[in-house]
């Protein structure tokens, strides 16, 4: 992916994940955050929360080897969907409900129509291409 200023003609590359947002700023599903956030919360590196995941697994959920689990944290917490038993393995090791580690955020109100907004920042001359 990359991005070419038009009035210059110059090709600058970014990742995939950034082309969407002009500003650079990544967007995460609001659950990637979370998983991310509590793990961080409880003090935990990646490598942690995969050696809590294979508790929360217990016996009765086999797990790949460890380094693929950790792959798929890398990935969950990138914004890649988990499928099971990620979602409930998470749960346990979080202590959290599914509801809560997952639930969509709560929806933003459209403004009110008589609501009058002004750019006053220049549009950045970027084009964004595949």
């Amino acid at each position: 992916m990359w991005l070419r200023d038009t009035e210059s003609d110059e090709r600058v590359t970014f990742p995939r994940t950034r082309c969407d947002d002009v500003t650079g700023q990544d967007r995460l599903s609001s659950w990637a955050e979370r998983i991310r956030h509590e793990r961080r919360s409880r003090g935990w590196s990646q490598k942690r929360l995969v050696a809590e995941l294979f508790r929360a697994a217990g016996h009765d959920i086999t797990l790949p080897e460890v380094a693929s689990v950790l792959r798929r944290i890398k990935d969950h917490e990138a914004g890649r969907r988990p499928k099971d038993p990620y979602p409930l393995l998470y749960c346990r090791a979080f202590e959290l409900t599914e509801d809560k580690l997952f639930e969509a955020p709560p929806s933003v109100p459209a403004p009110n129509d008589d609501v009058t907004v002004t750019v006053t920042s220049p549009v950045l001359p970027w084009v964004c291409s595949r």
